[in-house]
C-alpha cells in the first residue's frame, strides 16, 4: 500500500497535473452555482475536452470538477435559496436564513471551511480505508443492497420528528422516485414511459 500511495503521490505532484487540477476548478465551480447542472452535467459537458490529454491529465481534469461541483452549489443556496445540486439542498435551511439576517459572508465561509475540511479528511480516510472495504464492497449483491435501503429508511422514520409514519413516508417517497430512469448497475431503463426525460431519472424535486 505504501508503494502505491507514494506513486500516486509522485503522479499527481506533476506540474501539468497541478496546472490543470487549478485550471478545473473554478469551471467545476461556475457548473456548481448555476442550478439544475450539477457534477454529472458537467462531467458530460467536459468529457470531449479530455480526449486529447494524457489519461492521467484528462482524469485530473475531470475528478477536480467534479470535487467542487457541491462547494459551487453552495453559493446560490445561501444567496438565493435556489439549490445548485442535489447535495446543496439541506444548505438552503441555515444558510438562506443566515443571509436574510444579512450575514451570508459567515454562511459562505462557514460552507467553504466545511467543504474543505470535510474533503480532505474524507480524502485521507478513504485512502487507508479503501484497501480493507474494497473486498467487502465488491461482494455486495442485490439482497445486502436491498437491506442497506431498508435501514436507511428506518433510519428515516426515527428521524421524522413527531411523526415517524411522515418520516417513512418521504422516504418512501424518494425511493420510488429513484427508480426512474437507467439502473446504475445494468443500464436497463426503467419506468420512462416513453419520455426521454425520465431516462435520466428525477434528478431535482
Amino acid at each position: 500500500m505504501g508503494s502505491d500511495l507514494w506513486q500516486g503521490v509522485l503522479t499527481f505532484a506533476r506540474v501539468e497535473i497541478l496546472l490543470v487540477i487549478l485550471a478545473a476548478v473554478p469551471v467545476g465551480l461556475i457548473f456548481g452555482i448555476l442550478p439544475g447542472l450539477g457534477g454529472l452535467v458537467a462531467l458530460a459537458v467536459l468529457l470531449p475536452l479530455v480526449y486529447g490529454m494524457e489519461p492521467v491529465v484528462g482524469l485530473a481534469f475531470l475528478l477536480s470538477c467534479h470535487a467542487v461541483v457541491s462547494t459551487g452549489g453552495s453559493v446560490t443556496s445561501i444567496l438565493l435559496g435556489i439549490p445548485g445540486s442535489v447535495s446543496n439542498s439541506a444548505t438552503i435551511i441555515d444558510g438562506y436564513a443566515l443571509a436574510k439576517r444579512g450575514r451570508a459572508g459567515y454562511a459562505l465561509g462557514a460552507a467553504l471551511a466545511s467543504s474543505s475540511i470535510g474533503g480532505l479528511i474524507g480524502g485521507v480516510v478513504l485512502i487507508f480505508l479503501l484497501p480493507m472495504v474494497r473486498p467487502v464492497v465488491m461482494s455486495f449483491g442485490s439482497p445486502e443492497t436491498f437491506f442497506l435501503a431498508l435501514l436507511g429508511l428506518s433510519y428515516l422514520a426515527l428521524l421524522g420528528g413527531g411523526s415517524p409514519l411522515k418520516g417513512l413516508a418521504a422516504g418512501s417517497l424518494g425511493l420510488f422516485l429513484g427508480t426512474f430512469g437507467y439502473h446504475s448497475i445494468s443500464g436497463v431503463p426503467r419506468f420512462w414511459m416513453e419520455i426521454d426525460y425520465l431516462l435520466d431519472g428525477v434528478r431535482l424535486i
